[in-house]
């Protein structure tokens, strides 16, 4: 009549009458049972295999009116809840919470506010670069788009298409800083950029100038730029001293630089205060930096034309190659090749993690390089009677 597991057999009991029979074995537990009616018998016999099936596969048969879809998505999200917590519960603390998006923005709308934004924190004038070149690649690429139309693929897509792995993590950095800001501003609700892991980048060793290029560089640096022909100055013109004293024995970096304030420096307790978006620190100033400091205190460390200067000042120093950091990497280098001053120090100082200065910075200078490198002195460097 019915053959699988649980087969259904007819037969006739003792009082004459028709019976049927579903029989087999239950997680190990043998089923005989009877049945007056074929139906009956029937229904319990899919009923058994059907137990049987949801043990075998730890699935449970259950009476629902979700759709097939709608039992899939509550089975994943049961995944997510942390433990103890109830479907309800996490339904009410969303709905109390959620915004949607708001009015469809495209992305090229999008991203004029984002760089406005940007500005109006005082971020510095090379982090807007860098937004400008490597997110607003990805915006002219399709401008028109809907910010909230824009793909995790597409994402992926522009990222694995540079070539270099320090574009690759810089592409990234930028979007991701995009698609956060978005999400503040309720532009798009979800994140885009979320599951795309970041570039590893191989590190080589560390640049630094040595004493001599110190010393040339300290020098041109100090002499006043050349006035452009039938320009006549009107009064003595501003060097790069500060810049490149700041840069060579402070260690700030190039940001950091551009956004220096003489009023950050104590002129009493000696030491400079340097200070971002994410941070304050306070770098000790030498009697040597100090030296190298004072006479230009009225001078702008960056002044007007400033590339146009920087570019003969390492002209005339003859350094043909400028790496990135390159000042901030000799100070920290020769910094921590004396004695006295430790990894822990140069950590706080410099504002780098205690792992960073030890991978990249120690052992790099020997201890009377590092002597000769805090004993230039301007009156030394500039030939100045003392």
């Amino acid at each position: 009549m019915r053959r699988g597991k649980f087969p259904v057999t007819s037969f006739q009991n003792p009082s004459g009458k028709i019976a049927y029979r579903v029989s087999g074995t239950l997680n190990g537990k043998r089923i005989r049972n009877n049945y007056d009616s074929r139906e009956k018998a029937l229904m319990m016999a899919n009923k058994f295999e059907l137990e049987h099936f949801s043990h075998k596969n730890s699935l449970q048969i259950r009476s629902t009116r979700l759709t097939q879809q709608q039992l899939e998505d509550a089975e994943v999200a049961q995944k997510k809840l942390p433990t103890g917590t109830t479907f309800d519960e996490a339904v009410t603390f969303f709905a109390a919470r959620y915004e949607s998006a708001s009015a469809p923005t495209k992305i090229k709308d999008a991203y004029d506010l984002f760089l406005a934004d940007k500005q109006a924190e005082k971020l510095a004038c090379d982090s807007i670069k860098s937004l400008k070149n490597h997110l607003g690649q990805f915006v002219r690429k399709s401008p028109d788009t809907m910010i909230d139309a824009v793909k995790h693929a597409a994402i992926q897509d522009y990222i694995d298409a540079a070539i270099a792995d320090a574009t690759k993590s810089n592409r990234r950095r930028a979007l991701v800083n995009f698609f956060h800001w978005a999400q503040r501003k309720r532009l798009r609700v979800d994140d885009p950029t979320f599951g795309i892991r970041k570039t590893k980048i191989p590190r080589g060793k560390v640049v630094f100038f040595s004493v001599e290029q110190c010393s040339a560089l300290l020098k041109a640096a100090s002499q006043p730029p050349i006035p452009r022909s039938g320009i006549k100055p009107g009064g003595p013109a501003p060097t790069l001293r500060a810049y490149v004293a700041l840069g060579i024995f402070a260690g700030l970096r190039p940001s950091e630089l551009t956004t220096f304030k003489w009023t950050d420096v104590n002129w009493t307790e000696n030491k400079i205060k340097v200070e971002d978006e994410h941070d304050v620190r306070y770098i000790p100033m030498p009697r040597l930096l100090r030296d190298w400091l004072f006479p230009v205190r009225h001078e702008p460390v960056v002044p007007k034309n400033f590339r146009r200067i920087f570019t003969r000042v390492k002209k005339s120093a003859g350094i043909t190659e400028w790496v990135p950091d390159v000042m901030r990497h000799t100070a920290i280098s020769h910094w921590v090749a004396l004695p006295m001053n430790g990894v822990e120090s140069a950590a706080k100082f410099f504002g780098n993690s205690e792992g960073i200065i030890r991978r990249h910075y120690l052992q790099t200078v020997e201890e009377a390089t590092a002597g000769q490198f805090w004993h230039l002195h301007p009156n030394e460097v500039l030939g100045l009677k003392t």
